[in-house]
């Protein structure tokens, strides 16, 4: 901010199912309630499903908890960090990464991934995914 109070800053936590939706709410809400957030600052919370806090079937849950959560914060931008591996640090299958975006989207105006430079990029050798991806961005079809 002192530096260029222009440029938004991004807090991106993680989610964790030991916590229930309900209290994952209450908590973000009393967060929001006392922290200092600008007017286009992102929110940008983990999905956790790579890392095994979060199953595919809580995902929708939890995301719509933050979103309420996010909402009680004026100006406040709500992304998602769609992870990209899998709980032994391989990477995910493309209609896995697929379905935590379309689950996460109806609440979230922007995605980001941890980390397609580590398990799609084709310089790490998975040519293969990178490709998949890109056929995926440029059409919407997996495969």
């Amino acid at each position: 901010t002192e530096i260029d109070p222009s440029l938004p800053m991004m807090l991106s936590p993680f989610l964790n199912s030991g916590a229930s939706t309900a209290d994952t709410e209450r908590v973000w809400k009393e967060v929001f309630a006392i922290a200092d957030f600008r007017e286009g600052d992102i929110f940008c919370s983990q999905d956790s499903i790579g890392a095994g806090f979060i199953t595919m079937d809580e995902l929708d849950g939890y995301f719509a908890a933050m979103k309420a959560a996010v909402d009680t914060e004026p100006g406040l931008v709500f992304w998602a960090n769609n992870e990209d591996f899998t709980t032994d640090y391989g990477t995910a299958s493309l209609d896995r990464f697929v379905r935590q975006m379309e689950i996460t989207d109806k609440y979230v105006t922007g995605h980001v991934t941890f980390a397609y430079s580590h398990y799609y990029h084709p310089d790490m050798g998975k040519k293969s995914y990178h490709e998949q991806y890109k056929h995926y961005y440029e059409t919407g079809e997996i495969g």
